[in-house]
């Protein structure tokens, strides 16, 4: 284990107040708006601004700028490169962002006046730029407009004739998405909220994780999910998107496998539309992984569905479950976030972590690399605002500014300048400015 010193820019660092937030999808925070993140909890009045991707990190400064490390295949980092970093660069041309989501390859983020921007891998669209070309430097989201009868209109040539690309495919007539309020960034697909409380989702959709009443290869741009309203938190995971109405229900769509969705029956069959998880009330936070669902009541429990394989359920076993089922030994939680594979974390009211699920690569924080069943501390962690997961690696913010990480760093996506794993919380010495 190594400790580095704090460096000065901790001071500019955004006031964090955690409250209960795949809700902001990868992370907890605070500020105005909802926010989702891949893997983290969510809820009303959150915004994130750290969030671990799969292989990358993201952070985003008091100043309105994106600083991000680790891996950058795709151009997730944003800094006109596709160079691994083991400490911070900075994301191009962006300012006056409020959010960031950081998802399987690509990153989202939220600026203040609404709009959405993203880059990385771009496969199936999941940048909703309506192209599906990979972005190493951010690009707006954009949304295809449509006449006053709802149709979506395409671009003309001034005879009324479509206009068609050197490929034979029709234009679409762009405008910008705005409107949005938070941001979820899933497995090669996004998730946004807006104002009106509206859901809209672009990117891939094989398992019908758009929401759209159908499975298609992907779609490039936002689009509506029907017959959902009323939403104050998002979090898109693996093959399925969750979400919190303002009554406190959760509903879902999408892939089903094992369970996730927690709408019970003999059969986990995917739902292409939005579906009400049973038995389950009074929730002010939802985080989602890889085919499993937690989330965190107003009395501060959590409660878990779906995929149990490494125990991510925390009920000390690896049976599945179709139905929302609590988490023993839990209390007093205040915000919660879904590793990528298999494992979950838990912020307690007094600034300790708990862990619990799959841990191959240290994630659980334990000092060791065994799967934990039940829930267990994060050694020598405490005084935590803060917490985001990715595939393997967590890291978390402190009362004090200092960062802390453990896990997965193959890329270097804890930031400490290495790419060896730490199966304890380490401090890390996050450099901005370079």
């Amino acid at each position: 284990m190594h400790t580095n010193k704090i460096n000065a820019f901790l001071g500019t660092i955004i006031s964090i107040s955690v409250c209960c937030i795949y809700g902001c999808g990868n992370s907890t925070g605070s500020s105005s708006g909802t926010v989702s993140v891949n893997s983290s909890s969510s809820v009303s009045g959150q915004l994130s601004i750290l969030s671990a991707g799969s292989y990358h990190s993201v952070f985003l400064k008091s100043d309105g700028t994106v600083w991000g490390w680790g891996d950058n295949t795709y151009g997730e980092l944003g800094d006109k490169t596709n160079t691994n970093r083991t400490i911070p660069v900075q994301a191009a041309g962006l300012s006056g962002i409020i959010a960031v989501a950081a998802g399987n390859g690509f990153t989202l983020a939220l600026k203040n006046d609404g709009t959405v921007w993203g880059w990385g891998e771009n496969l199936d669209g999941e940048l909703g730029d309506a192209t599906t070309i990979n972005r190493n430097a951010p690009v707006q989201t954009m949304i295809q407009e449509r006449d006053i009868s709802g149709n979506l209109m395409w671009e003309q040539d001034s005879k009324g004739n479509t206009i068609l690309d050197t490929s034979g495919n029709r234009i679409p007539v762009l405008v910008v998405f705005s409107g949005v309020t938070a941001i979820s960034a899933g497995d090669g697909f996004s998730v946004a909220l807006r104002n009106d409380g509206t859901v809209w989702t672009w990117g891939y959709n094989w398992n019908g994780q758009l929401g759209n009443g159908k499975t298609s290869s992907h779609t490039t741009s936002p689009d509506q999910v029907a017959g959902i309203s009323g939403v104050i938190a998002i979090s898109a995971g693996g093959s399925d998107t969750i979400v919190l109405k303002n009554d406190g229900t959760v509903w879902g769509w999408g892939g089903n496998s094992d369970g996730e969705l927690g709408i019970g029956g003999q059969w986990n069959l995917p739902q292409y539309s939005p579906v009400q998880a049973i038995g389950i009330s009074g929730v002010v936070a939802i985080a989602e992984g890889d085919r499993s669902t937690l989330v965190l009541k107003g009395d501060g429990t959590a409660w878990a569905w779906g995929a149990n394989w490494y125990g991510q359920l925390g009920d000390g076993t690896t049976n599945d479950r179709n139905t929302p089922s609590q988490v023993p030994g839990l209390s007093g939680m205040s915000a919660i976030t879904t590793g990528h594979k298999g494992y979950d974390i838990a912020l307690k009211n007094d600034g300790t972590v708990w862990s619990w699920g799959a841990n191959w690569f240290g994630q659980l924080g334990d000092g060791t690399t065994t799967d934990r069943f039940t829930p267990s501390k994060v050694v020598g962690l405490s005084g935590v605002k803060t917490v985001s997961t990715g595939a393997g690696q967590c890291i978390s913010l402190k009362n004090d500014g200092s960062f802390w990480a453990w896990g997965y760093n193959s890329s270097g996506q804890l930031g400490d300048g290495t790419k060896v794993d730490s199966h304890t919380p380490i401090q890390v010495n996050l450099v901005f400015g370079h």
